[in-house]
């Protein structure tokens, strides 16, 4: 059953799940530690590999949330735009793995990893991957979340009623059906309606502005006279 949340009961929620997050994003990033003996190459193919199926499967996550006013980018955030770092990395002889601070994402790092000590087909790397999907998923459904916040700060609305605080994405679609109402249409518009009004009443003549005339003297004299 649904209850009022405040915009304040939000935001402490909006808190709560940015750490959750954070520890979830934490949790997957340590996963599957390399040995320091591993073969250059066959990392560097397994990343573009992992950075495929990454991409893939954290689209089809993001266009379950196809209907948010924002979200994240994945290519924007997966894909190695810049070549050289990974080739750099690739000519090197360094035994420590590689993050992003080598080259690419770290989230495509993780699964290389997985996929590199678990197998292609474990369901280790199919399970890392669907959390990183879902990861991003409820990231952009927070981010969303945010926006609507605001919004209905905006609007003067001061809360929404919510079933499920920690339910990301069911959260996102009560608060964009709640801003999408008739209801909240219509309030919004007689507010608006009734502010016009009011500043209507206010309006007062034109302030008009005296200057001193420096071409007046003593030999002036109206026109005609």
């Amino acid at each position: 059953m649904a209850r009022l949340l405040t915009l304040d009961d939000l935001q402490r929620q909006f808190d709560l799940a940015r750490d959750r997050l954070s520890r979830n994003r934490k949790a997957i990033l340590v996963q599957a530690p390399l040995s320091q003996i591993f073969n250059h190459d066959e990392y560097g193919f397994s990343y573009m590999r992992a950075e495929r199926i990454g991409l893939n499967v954290i689209t089809q996550s993001l266009m379950e949330i196809s209907w948010l006013p924002v979200r994240i980018d994945p290519q924007t955030e997966l894909l190695l735009e810049n070549k050289k770092s990974m080739t750099k990395w690739l000519g090197s002889v360094s035994s420590k793995q590689p993050d992003s601070e080598a080259f690419g994402n770290d989230f495509i790092h993780a699964l290389t990893r997985v996929a590199l000590t678990q197998g292609w087909e474990s369901s280790e790397f199919r399970v890392t991957a669907l959390r990183i999907g879902d990861l991003f998923r409820d990231l952009s459904c927070l981010i969303g979340l945010i926006y609507y916040s605001v919004w209905m700060a905006e609007n003067g609305i001061i809360g929404a009623p919510i079933s499920n605080p920690d339910d990301l994405e069911r959260t996102a679609r009560e608060m964009a059906a709640l801003t999408q109402s008739p209801e909240v249409a219509q309030m919004i518009w007689q507010r608006q309606q009734a502010h016009d009004v009011e500043t209507e009443k206010k309006k007062h003549p034109p302030i008009l502005r005296v200057i001193e005339n420096t071409d007046w003297g003593r030999e002036s004299v109206p026109p005609g006279q």
